[in-house]
């Protein structure tokens, strides 16, 4: 699989745990690779130092059993290296009779007692250890040599005692690494998984209040604040949307959009709970004129006052909205009874026909009302409205400034009136 992939599929949380744990795993590895090295160095340089040493003593000391050619003194000299426990052979060779004087094996093998007259000593590198030769000089004329094997075993011990060590202390490492990571994670990742899930969230439901929670004073509070002010200013920009989808701009009142959704929620809530549903539809006296004498700009103020009266006027009781031109509805989402609509109507003729000045002239405006009132099980969407345009038909045929609740009767007229 490949590893770039494997590490991009990770969720946030187990990156970081990766990252954190593997740099310290590495750290450690290359600290500790560093100082085993540098042991190990150490050790070695020891070792051949006190190798070379215990050489040179012995040399010394075996100097007059070579010139004597003592084999028994040679031979004690040579087992008093037992104590010295990297040693492996030793020979004594005398130079005089040509022969080793004497020789000492502490472990099996196959040994060497060197024969060389050189005078200058050397350690040299053999397999498991070190291959020592030290002169025997008796007033500067060489006598004999002095042959030692060493092991590295216990250099070996040492180096694996540190690996071992590295081993254990790195799984330690691994674990506290794991432990600090999960319970120090939650400070540095919880930002940003709430901010992924406010987001997750707004995607989801369209909820313009939701804002990520800021923890932090660094970088992440900094995007969340970003984050947080980019929601504000959508918020702000679907609002202004809102406005511009289902509000009149010159009333401020829902538009016909906005009332059609409005009409049907409450057909959705009748057919629910059996409420029944009242509809209103108010269409201005005499607004051609106006507009036609005194021009639009007057027409567009006049139309602006009656939308205020007309919200005023209603309040909590349904929702007004202006369909275009000089036509308005109220939308009445239940009512107590037919009286209550009655006299919401009365009420809407008055507050609408308060003095008006128009222009300078005193001028009280009026209205047709015509009022349709049903429920889900006995209308529709569509027939209530044509109920309710009726219901406006009449009133103005009947003089204006008044209000008609549809009536089959008066349907029935007005279509037998067309006919002729």
């Amino acid at each position: 699989m490949n590893i770039s992939a494997w590490f991009t599929a990770l969720d946030l949380r187990k990156k970081l745990e990766l990252v954190i744990t593997s740099t310290l795993v590495l750290a450690l590895m290359i600290t500790t690779g560093l100082y085993t090295v540098y042991d190990i160095q150490v050790q070695k340089r020891s070792q051949l130092e006190r190798t070379e040493s215990i050489a040179d003593v012995f040399a010394k000391r075996s100097s007059a059993a070579v010139t004597f050619m003592d084999e028994a003194r040679a031979n004690e000299t040579l087992e008093s290296l037992s104590i010295i426990s990297n040693i492996r052979f030793a020979c004594l060779f005398s130079f005089i009779i040509d022969e080793p004087l004497g020789s000492v094996q502490f472990e099996d093998g196959k040994f060497e007692c060197l024969t060389s007259r050189e005078q200058d000593p050397f350690i040299n590198d053999v397999k498991g250890g070190q291959l020592v030769y030290r002169p025997i000089m008796v007033n500067n004329q060489i006598m004999g040599s002095l042959t030692l094997y060493t092991h590295n075993r216990e250099l070996n011990d040492r180096i694996t005692q540190i690996l071992l060590s590295i081993f254990v202390s790195g799984m330690l490492a691994c674990i506290l690494a794991f432990i600090l990571t999960t319970r120090l994670q939650f400070k540095i990742i919880e930002p940003i998984v709430d901010l992924s899930r406010t987001a997750n969230r707004f995607s989801r439901e369209r909820d313009w209040s939701l804002r990520a929670h800021k923890t932090t004073d660094d970088e992440l509070g900094t995007l969340v604040d970003s984050f947080n002010n980019m929601l504000g200013r959508l918020e702000e920009d679907q609002k202004l949307l809102e406005e511009l989808a289902y509000y009149d701009s010159l009333t401020s009142l829902p538009n016909r959009r906005k009332f059609k959704e409005t009409l049907a929620k409450s057909f959705v809530h009748s057919r629910q709970t059996g409420t029944p549903i009242g509809l209103i539809f108010v269409d201005l006296d005499n607004f051609k004129h106006i507009n036609d004498t005194l021009g639009h700009d007057v027409g567009d103020e006049f139309l602006k006052t009656i939308g205020k009266r007309l919200k005023s006027t209603v309040g909590e009781l349904g929702e007004v909205a202006r369909l275009g031109g000089d036509e308005f509805t109220v939308t009445l989402d239940g009512y107590n009874s037919v009286d209550q609509i009655e006299q919401l109507a009365k009420d809407l003729l008055v507050s609408m026909g308060a003095k008006y000045d128009l222009e300078g002239v005193e001028y009280h405006p009026s209205a047709s009302l015509g009022i349709a009132t049903g429920n889900a099980l006995t209308d529709t969407f569509y027939s209530l409205m044509k109920k309710a345009d009726i219901a406006v038909y009449v009133s103005k045929n009947e003089g204006k400034n008044t209000y008609h609740f549809y009536t089959e009767e008066k349907d029935k007229s007005l279509r037998e009136d067309h006919q002729h």
